[in-house]
């Protein structure tokens, strides 16, 4: 069985080369005690030897195994150890007083271990004041945990109370450290001198307290284990420990453990009459379902007869009127166990509105109001982006806060809202008059917004049987000449817009024109109410109406002027590039022309920036270059044809754009 390690157990494990003592008997001691050489316990030898000894732990060095030894033969001290994440024995202590320590008892726990495979163990005293250690050797390491909560399932499915006192299991089920690590409880070591401890036999007489003697014994136990059944019952003992649920106790039930104990305690003090009368009448009311008078003289009994009434309680003469008031308010609180509340639990609602559901109500309430002022205004945009760009701006709101309630002014999101609230009304049952001065603002702000959307209702309702509404059209062209200008339209938007009335005005459904011309319902209801209100003049492409943002363009003569004022430096000096065009041409236009505008001028007619190598302070003159390249020339053994590596940098020739040649001194080239 693969043995799992703790974590920080690793980083303690005994190393190999640790020497051990020169006595066999030391090192057999060392090689099973000493294991886990880290945080072990001692204590000086009381000197009443029936007296428990005083344990501490020594965190502070490993123990090592010559030290152990060493110790363990000191008869002023006592010695103990601790499980590491693997052992090669398990020990049970039967406490002196308990059930378990007598020959019956360490018999019936002996035949509780036998259905584990333990078929072995070594009986020894513990210490002078009579308790015992029942020994579990094995032939091999085993998983220190898996044994642990092997032992306690199987010794508690058996009926054998596990608490100190009585039986205890080493080593014990210990918790896992998150923050830190948890350590297994210590255990003293066996038969040590002067402590008292020495073998048993089954009949717990004394039969010596050799440690040679000790070992062959636990050679022999071991030998004789079932490795089998107890790696197949550690495994069982495992899962059902991980299966297993913890238990939580109700919380009625620990309420009422609460209540009882308090009542149990009684006055300790002054100043607690309140809180007990109120235990006490809770506790008969809701526990014991005592009501009315029944209740009241059950609290003035229970009060009474409590511990530390009559020294503390200071409200003995009038105690009966203390008692019936309490009463009342505890039946008007809290009802009886199993019975129907006689109060209301429901917490109560709260009716402040957060102030982000205030601020998107608000919001909600400006794009109402700026949608229908455009649409009364006749100034409501057919396209969507010129739409919002005016509901935005007269709402004052963000283009981000607008897209957040499409179906307030999209045409695309508006189709279902307008089609639910048309289901439920009739154009004829819709009335206008005038609404009443003594509504609150918020009233007049609601129905205001419904009257806007009930408005476009009416106007597009018409019957609808399932294939869509019949939308009723204006009279702006009959039926024949809507199909001659659809049938001789040239653009296809206008052809599609002229069809889909066409088809309406013949007393087609809106479902069906939608069929036909692929064109949604929401946006045949948008070039209904637009024909409806302009006439033939709202079909067709209207993006053309759109503002588009304004080109700089340039005629023939000012591109001249441009041309030879690039010829020459700037009015500023230095070298011409996009601002400087950009201010040349806002002069001449009379109209502010962008920086990057004038870049893309410069570009279109292939111009580019030209800016001269940069020279060194020192560099030779043109005279003294002239001289260095006739010596190079000259060490060349007269090789003429290769050309000199330096070259002077010059401003490029070339045409520009409107086919004119470039002068070698302009600032610009291309």
């Amino acid at each position: 069985m693969t043995a799992s390690i703790g974590w920080g157990e690793e980083s303690r494990k005994t190393p190999r080369s640790e020497p051990l003592p020169a006595d066999p008997t030391g090192q057999r001691l060392c090689e099973i005690f000493g294991h886990y050489p880290w945080n072990v316990i001692r204590a000086d030898l009381p000197d009443d030897a029936t007296t428990k000894a005083a344990w501490t732990t020594v965190s502070t060095y490993p123990l090592r195994p010559r030290v152990l030894w060493n110790q363990w033969q000191d008869a002023n001290q006592l010695i103990g150890v601790r499980f590491t994440h693997d052992t090669r024995y398990a020990l049970l202590d039967l406490d002196v007083g308990g059930d378990y320590c007598t020959a019956e008892g360490v018999a019936q726990i002996r035949a509780a271990l036998e259905t584990l495979g333990v078929t072995r163990t070594l009986l020894i005293r513990s210490s002078w004041s009579g308790g015992l250690h029942l020994y579990l050797p094995f032939a091999e390491l085993v998983n220190t945990f898996n044994l642990a909560v092997t032992l306690k399932e199987c010794l508690k499915a058996q009926g054998f109370r596990l608490q100190a006192g009585q039986l205890e299991i080493f080593p014990n089920v210990k918790a896992y450290g998150v923050q830190t690590f948890i350590e297994y409880m210590g255990h003293r070591l066996p038969l040590q001198p002067g402590s008292g401890s020495c073998l048993l036999d089954d009949a717990l007489n004394p039969i010596g307290s050799s440690l040679a003697r000790f070992f062959w014994l636990w050679d022999g136990a071991a030998s004789h284990q079932d490795m089998d059944t107890l790696r197949h019952a550690m495994k069982i003992g495992r899962d059902n420990h991980r299966k297993r649920p913890k238990r939580r106790s109700h919380p009625v039930e620990s309420w009422r453990h609460d209540l009882d104990l308090e009542i149990t305690e009684g006055w300790t003090d002054y100043g607690q009459t309140n809180h007990l009368l109120k235990t006490i009448a809770c506790y008969g009311h809701v526990f014991e379902g005592i009501q009315g008078q029944a209740l009241i003289d059950y609290t003035l009994r229970i009060a009474l007869n409590c511990p530390g009434y009559e020294q503390y309680c200071r409200h003995q003469h009038d105690i009966e009127r203390k008692v019936t008031a309490w009463a009342r308010a505890v039946e008007g609180y809290y009802w009886p166990l199993g019975t129907t509340p006689s109060r209301d639990t429901n917490q109560p609602k709260n009716t402040l509105v957060p102030f982000n559901q205030q601020q998107a109500e608000d919001a909600q309430y400006r794009i109402r109001t700026a949608y229908a002022a455009l649409e009364q205004a006749g100034e409501l945009p057919e396209q969507i982006t010129a739409r919002a760009k005016a509901i935005a701006q007269l709402a004052k709101v963000s283009q981000q806060t607008l897209y957040k309630y499409l179906s307030l002014w999209h045409p695309a999101h508006q189709e279902g809202v307008i089609a639910q609230l048309a289901s439920h009304l009739d154009p004829d049952e819709v009335s206008f008059e005038t609404i009443p001065e003594s509504l609150e603002p918020l009233e007049i702000k609601e129905l205001y917004q419904v009257r806007l959307i009930t408005l476009r209702i009416v106007e597009l309702k018409g019957e609808d049987n399932g294939m869509g509404r019949r939308l009723t059209l204006a009279s702006h062209l009959s039926t024949e000449e809507l199909e001659q200008r659809y049938k001789s339209a040239q653009n296809g938007i206008e052809r599609g817009h002229y069809q889909l009335i066409w088809l309406l005005q013949s007393g087609k459904r809106t479902a069906e024109v939608s069929e036909v011309t692929g064109y949604s319902r929401a946006w045949i209801y948008e070039v209904v109410r637009s024909y409806n209100r302009q006439g033939p003049a709202a079909l067709g492409d209207q993006r053309h109406h759109n503002q588009g943002h304004g080109q700089v363009i340039l005629d023939d003569e000012r591109q001249a002027l441009l041309y030879q004022a690039l010829q020459e430096e700037p009015p500023d000096g230095g070298f011409w590039n996009g601002r400087k065009v950009a201010d040349w041409l806002s002069e001449h236009l009379d109209r502010p022309v962008h920086r990057q505008r004038g870049w893309e001028i410069l570009k279109q007619m292939e111009f580019s920036l030209k800016v001269p190598r940069p020279e060194h302070q020192h560099a030779a003159t043109e005279e003294e270059q002239r001289v260095w390249e006739k010596k190079s020339a000259c060490s060349t053994n007269g090789d003429q044809s290769r050309p000199s590596r330096r070259r002077r940098a010059v401003v490029g020739y070339g045409r520009t754009s409107l086919g004119a040649p470039s002068h070698p001194a302009s600032r610009v080239g291309r």
